[in-house]
């Protein structure tokens, strides 16, 4: 029986009917992704009218109320799309079932973490309708509601933390036998991903911030905008060889 796949050169695979082109491409996309990802990421830590989200009751208009619904929506839904395009770059060099796992590990952290980001914005917004609708509702009453999110939250967050875990050790573990990765790629996100556990193991069931502890979470985002820049390069850069050979 015919091979499914088809050889790029001696120790790689490509799928069928993948040209150059195509995964010149799609190492583009994914690093172009992988930088809105993270980017969008750090809109929600740092832009003020995301803030609505905490107020009582939340009062906003309609386009601050959708931004704050949906841009934290967004950086899950494109960074799933960098993990792929991460997992199908070290599969070219046979990283075996590392590179696999990783990729499942990253689907399951950022569909949870989605999960956690509608769960935030809907019960927010959907509670200050009910406060402003109903004059016994009090602020103290916000507090208790908030409190019981949180504890949702967190249960989610944890999720989170332990599959981001996960894909981190298993994609450093690919990257450090992979040319164009190696020690420099692998090992950072093998010692983060460790660190990230140990931290949360300490702080369990509060996230490390709210513990006062150091939160190694702006690190991984650094990690994967930087990530994300490397891998849009070597799309940009095989595309120019291509281009320039004779």
């Amino acid at each position: 029986m015919a091979s499914s796949t088809v050889p790029i050169r001696q120790g790689r695979t490509r799928e069928p009917g993948t040209t150059d082109s195509h995964r010149d491409w799609l190492l583009i996309g994914g690093g172009i992704a992988g930088i809105v990802g993270t980017l969008a990421y750090g809109s929600t830590q740092a832009l003020p009218f995301f803030d609505v989200l905490h107020s009582f009751p939340v009062e906003a208009s309609w386009s601050t109320r959708a931004a704050a619904f949906w841009i934290p929506a967004l950086w899950p839904v494109v960074a799933l799309f960098m993990v792929y395009v991460v997992y199908r770059l070290l599969d070219e060099d046979r990283t075996g079932h590392w590179a696999y796992l990783g990729w499942v590990s990253g689907v399951v952290a950022f569909s949870i973490v989605l999960m956690m980001m509608m769960v935030q914005s809907g019960v927010h917004f959907d509670v200050s309708e009910l406060a402003r609708s109903d004059s016994a509702f009090t602020s103290e009453t916000w507090s208790s509601v908030v409190a019981a999110v949180h504890g949702v939250d967190n249960g989610l967050d944890l999720a989170w933390d332990l599959f981001l875990v996960l894909w981190l050790v298993l994609t450093g573990v690919a990257m450090m036998g992979h040319p164009r990765f190696g020690v420099w790629w692998g090992l950072p996100a093998i010692v983060m991903g460790l660190v990230l556990l140990v931290i949360n193991g300490i702080t369990v069931p509060d996230p490390p911030a709210s513990a006062g502890l150091f939160d190694p979470g702006p690190l991984v985002g650094l990690y994967a905008l930087i990530l994300s820049v490397y891998i849009l390069v070597l799309g940009l850069r095989a595309g120019t060889r291509r281009s320039d050979a004779p």
